[in-house]
């Protein structure tokens, strides 16, 4: 006898399933899965923490202490110029005291009204002010309207310390800023300075401003007139060994054209081939059209 086989027949639209279901994973599996994962993560993560990081640039600040009335022509103006054409990592100038209408909001600006005729307790008094100030970070490079780099410089053609010489009594007799060097003499000494360095080069310094508010305040520079670099520098690195720098025609970085009838030929070629150049009143006029020459293109802080 034959049996018969039933075919049920597929539904339209339809396959019979053939797959098998895959087996569950088991808990432990799983839990060994997942902290494979997490340690996969936190490798990734360590690799990315030792990689090299971009460096936080600290902002370059020039601060420039300024009284209109001292002044014996647009020397702030050139000397900003200056600045931006010759020092590539300036970011910010802080001016402390008067502010010119020819510079614009850019730059920045701590009011200050002179409030001492020495000179040097008005300086303090403006430094007094750049400590208080956010405006500047905690180190900064102090210049005045009348120096002007005239050459490309870096950060470390301002961080080597430099001096004139041994310190000595300066200026004429009688005159405040020979008594403020008097003073200044006798305030190191009392410290146990004996043989200190004049500092007073008219260049460009950089100043800590903790370090500068403890001489500010240890030697009462706001009372009484001092050669406030002189301090800092003998205060805080007494045993230090700056390099000598004169300021003449046997000088190399800097030249100090205060005569009122300079040699042309020497000047021509100072203009040239130092970095520094600084004035007074009586020089003023025959640096000016060098400069003008130099610097022809108004700042990024000007008008």
């Amino acid at each position: 006898m034959t049996v018969k086989k039933t075919v049920v027949p597929a539904v339209a639209g339809t396959t019979p399933s053939t797959t098998k279901k895959a087996p569950k994973k088991s808990a432990d599996k799983l839990k060994i899965e997942k902290l494979e994962a997490k340690i996969a993560t936190l490798q990734e993560d360590l690799v990315k923490k030792n990689e090299p990081q971009p460096a936080v640039k600290e902002p370059v600040v020039l601060v420039i202490p300024y009284l209109h009335s001292k002044a014996a022509g647009k020397e702030l103006l050139l000397a900003i110029r200056a600045w931006e054409k010759n020092f590539s990592e300036l970011t910010d100038i802080v001016i402390v005291g008067d502010m010119l209408p020819e510079l614009n909001g850019v730059i920045g600006h701590i009011p200050h009204r002179a409030e001492s005729d020495n000179p040097q307790v008005d300086v303090a008094s403006k430094l007094a002010a750049v400590v208080a100030s956010g405006l500047v970070p905690d180190r900064f490079i102090l210049s005045n309207d009348d120096i002007f780099p005239v050459a490309p410089i870096g950060m470390e053609d301002l961080l080597t310390k430099k001096i004139t010489g041994p310190l000595r009594e300066k200026g004429k007799e009688s005159t405040t800023y020979r008594e403020n060097s008097i003073r200044t003499i006798a305030a190191l000494k009392a410290e146990g300075i004996t043989q200190p360095k004049d500092y007073a080069t008219h260049l460009p310094v950089v100043l800590e401003k903790e370090k500068l508010a403890e001489v500010l305040a240890h030697y009462q520079c706001l009372k009484n007139g001092h050669m406030i670099s002189t301090l800092y520098f003998n205060h805080h690195f007494p045993d230090a060994r700056p390099i000598v720098v004169q300021n003449d025609i046997r000088g190399s970085i800097m030249i100090s054209v205060w005569k009122p009838n300079p040699d042309p030929a020497a000047l021509r070629k100072v203009m040239h081939d130092r970095q520094f150049v600084n004035v007074n009143n009586f020089g003023w006029p025959h640096v000016e059209p060098y400069l003008v020459k130099f610097f022809p293109k108004k700042s990024a802080f000007e008008k």
